[in-house]
């Protein structure tokens, strides 16, 4: 079966390992308001979207080297 697999290279900052699966909650930010400008919506909206459509959402990421965003996406059969 055919598959796409994208990546996005964020070089902003790098998120700690234990941070990192409260990223895809809803309302959920790991800095205030006052560092990032948002709701904690964007990710936790785009983890739904791709559940649904039976893909699958992740992050790679280092502290002070930045962060990796990839989803996997199954091809309609």
């Amino acid at each position: 079966m055919l598959a796409l697999f994208l990546k996005s290279a964020v070089v902003v900052i790098g998120i700690a390992p234990e941070d990192q699966p409260r990223l895809f909650q809803p309302f959920v930010q790991l800095h205030g308001v006052e560092v990032y400008d948002g709701v904690g919506l964007g990710l936790a909206t785009v983890r739904k979207a791709v559940e649904l459509m039976g893909g699958r959402i992740g992050i790679t990421s280092r502290i002070g080297q930045g962060s990796v965003f990839w989803l996997e996406l199954r091809a309609a059969e």
